[in-house]
């Protein structure tokens, strides 16, 4: 092949979109899947879910095919995905991509268990596949104008915090008079803040307010 074949085929290879699938069509799989949808240089090759009515709506939403199981995704050829099915099954879903060489982009938490994180690290490593954890916040503009202003040495900053609790059992025991805005000097969650349904690693989670109140949320928590 001439050099000038190659540089052809070098550019063409440049150019070639990101071929993306989204594992899990609830809404965080479905909004990732819309979002997806639209960048550029990115093709959006389809959604899994074994709900029927998951892959209408996801289908509806963003157009692309929607498959029952990975391995009907797999075939059609993908780079990279996000896998945002139920916590339980993060361990499984992310090993079986990253022993296909796929990229990932897993949703938080990354698993149900810190062994099973680990697993999915080490596994990535030994792959030389991308491994990301969905804190989408850490990008959220707002949160990196606090930062920056606090780097440049701001100080006697008032920050007030909404803490939103993202579980349908949750239970704080927040008192009936307590104002729904209020200063909050330290969030912990044993290091783990997760978002879930179910309790899994954030059991342990605390919130410190101006007030001296402490709460120990019953149930996981999107801290």
């Amino acid at each position: 092949m001439s050099s000038k074949g190659s540089a052809s085929g070098a550019q063409a290879e440049a150019k070639r979109a990101l071929r993306v699938g989204v594992i899990g069509a609830g809404v965080m799989g479905s909004n990732h899947a819309r979002v997806l949808a639209g960048l550029p240089d990115t093709t959006l090759v389809g959604i899994v879910d074994p709900l029927p009515a998951h892959r209408a709506r996801a289908t509806e939403l963003t157009g692309c095919r929607a498959f029952t199981n990975l391995d009907e995704l797999v075939a059609e050829g993908v780079d990279a995905v996000t896998i945002a099915a139920p916590t339980h099954l993060h361990h499984e879903i992310s090993l079986a991509c990253i022993a296909r060489g796929i990229h990932v982009l897993v949703e938080k938490p990354i698993a149900s268990t810190v062994e099973e994180g680990r697993d999915i690290v080490a596994a990535a490593h030994r792959a030389g596949v991308t491994l990301m954890v969905g804190h989408v916040e850490r990008f959220n503009p707002a949160v990196a104008a606090i930062k920056q202003a606090i780097s440049g040495g701001a100080s006697g900053m008032r920050v007030i915090a909404r803490v939103t609790m993202m579980s349908r059992t949750l239970s704080t025991g927040i008192p009936h008079n307590c104002p729904r805005t209020v200063m909050v000097t330290n969030i912990e969650a044993e290091g783990r803040p997760v978002m879930s349904e179910t309790g899994d690693l954030a059991t342990g989670a605390v919130i410190a307010f101006m007030t001296g109140l402490l709460l120990r949320p019953s149930c996981a928590a999107g801290l």
